[in-house]
């Protein structure tokens, strides 16, 4: 996980004092969006998702966790939009989950091989055979996102991707921003650990990664 910014030290969450925390956003709570390409099925407890993480780590704690889906990953849904800012209103903080997947299990047809052979419906944006034309994130994402800076609260926003994105419409904002990539099955580091104190795994020096701020200078085949 790399911690893109976190210019006001909202990093990490302190779970010994009382904290209404919402966990919103397409990818909070969908463990096959932590998972890479040619994933087989797998039972809903072998993974953590960044909303059962912030759960556990704040059992027995004065922190009280709120979830709200905010948006599908990709397409458009008024309503979870709408519910998920009035629950960021009653909040101290929001956590934003947003990103991509390669979950093959939302639709789609594959071949033989495996690789997607077509989709009616975006339902992934990364994997073999899946091709795209554009670098911002999927769907309402942005939409929601700026919703939710608009309440005035504080929003942490984490990225579960397995390919690029423009973050520039993401980072443009004082707020912490954190990118998971896709953290594989166990997901304890898709985002509960960095952003909690005390936390294993929390932000440390590591290999750096680059990023594309715009679609802007980008070679197009």
């Amino acid at each position: 996980m790399v911690l893109l910014k976190n210019e006001q030290n909202l990093l990490p969450l302190d779970g010994t004092k009382p904290l209404r925390l919402l966990v919103t956003g397409p990818n909070a709570d969908d463990i096959y969006c932590q998972l890479g390409d040619y994933t087989p099925p797998v039972r809903p407890e072998a993974g953590v998702t960044v909303r059962r993480g912030l759960e556990q780590w704040a059992a027995g704690t004065p922190v009280q966790v709120a979830y709200a889906p905010g948006c599908p990953a990709f397409g458009s849904d008024p309503d979870l939009m709408e519910q998920a800012v009035e629950a960021a209103r009653e909040a101290d903080v929001i956590v934003a989950v947003l990103g991509g997947t390669s979950s093959r299990f939302g639709g789609g047809e594959f071949h033989n091989n495996g690789a997607l052979k077509a989709q009616d419906m975006a339902t992934m944006d990364c994997g073999e055979n899946v091709d795209t034309s554009r670098l911002e994130l999927p769907g309402d994402q942005l939409t929601l996102l700026a919703q939710l800076k608009d309440t005035g609260k504080p929003v942490v926003t984490v990225l579960i991707q397995g390919r690029p994105y423009a973050t520039e419409a993401v980072t443009a904002h004082p707020m912490p921003c954190s990118a998971a990539f896709t953290p594989v099955s166990p997901g304890r580091g898709a985002g509960p650990a960095p952003l909690r104190r005390g936390g294993s795994g929390g932000p440390s020096a590591g290999i750096p990664a680059g990023s594309c701020g715009t679609a802007a200078g980008v070679l197009q085949l």
